[in-house]
């Protein structure tokens, strides 16, 4: 006849395991959040629940160990430290105008090219949105960095900022200038040379220069006048007829407010 009392003790009542299922499902959720998003801790919950509440009465001990070192190598796995940062996009020096431009990929063949000027204070000076044929993503972000640092020389800024989401061509930008002319190994095709070239010719005409990359989370209203949807060609911007959405972008970022990079 078997023990009643060793019966007790070695299945405990469904409420209690579905009460630390829950505990421990808590926490596994917790650092779902880092690792994947709620889904993923809801999920592993879920599952905790399952494997406590069906186990059998023989190997429960051996099946519960199991389950406690699956959610302690769960939660040390999870990247507790690594919150979401914060990318705010910074207003341009005093006397300076800050450029801000981005590319995208779209069906259809086509891709966007979209830049905007501001100024110290944050405001709107000028802007547009191309449409052009496909071409790599690296190719479209320089070419649409040419064309906005060439509007704002053609305005008559002396003191340009360029800024922008790829850091491949941000550092492509950066070794052109500095080199001067001189010819390498390394030389890039010659239709990326044309467009370093128009950067470089513009730049020389600047009493202050400065290309800096930020993520693409900061980048916001550049990303969407080069997403915005266009037929083949160029629309300008004016700053009496800025589109709803892109003065909200300009206004989240006049007030500083940080967006979240995951």
């Amino acid at each position: 006849m078997r023990n009643s009392k060793s019966s007790r003790s070695s299945n405990p009542p469904k409420g209690e395991s579905f009460s630390t299922a829950l505990m421990v499902g808590g926490a596994i959720a917790g650092a779902g959040l880092v690792v994947g998003g709620a889904i993923v801790g809801a999920i592993l919950a879920w599952r905790a629940f399952r494997a406590m509440s069906n186990r059998s009465h023989d190997d429960e001990t051996d099946q519960g160990n199991k389950n406690v070192r699956l959610m302690v190598i769960i939660l040390e796995g999870a990247n507790l430290d690594q919150a979401p940062q914060e990318i705010t996009w910074k207003p341009p020096y005093n006397g300076w105008c800050k450029v801000n431009s981005d590319a995208s990929l779209s069906p259809g063949h086509r891709a966007g090219l979209g830049f905007l000027i501001r100024d110290e204070h944050s405001n709107f000076l000028a802007g547009a949105a191309f449409r052009v044929e496909l071409d790599t993503i690296s190719n479209l972000e320089l070419i649409a960095a040419a064309e906005g640092l060439n509007r704002a020389v053609e305005l008559g800024f002396q003191r340009v900022w360029l800024e922008l989401d790829s850091l491949t061509v941000v550092e492509c930008i950066k070794k052109w200038i500095e080199k001067e002319g001189k010819v390498s190994s390394n030389t890039p095709p010659i239709q990326i040379q044309i467009h370093m070239s128009r950067i470089k010719a513009n730049v020389s005409k600047l009493k202050g220069w400065k290309i800096s990359h930020i993520h693409r989370e900061g980048n916001e209203p550049a990303n969407f006048l080069a997403s915005h949807n266009l037929k083949m060609g160029v629309m300008e911007i004016k700053a009496n007829a800025i589109p709803r959405r892109l003065q909200q972008a300009i206004d989240s970022d006049k007030r500083g407010v940080p967006q979240l990079r995951r």
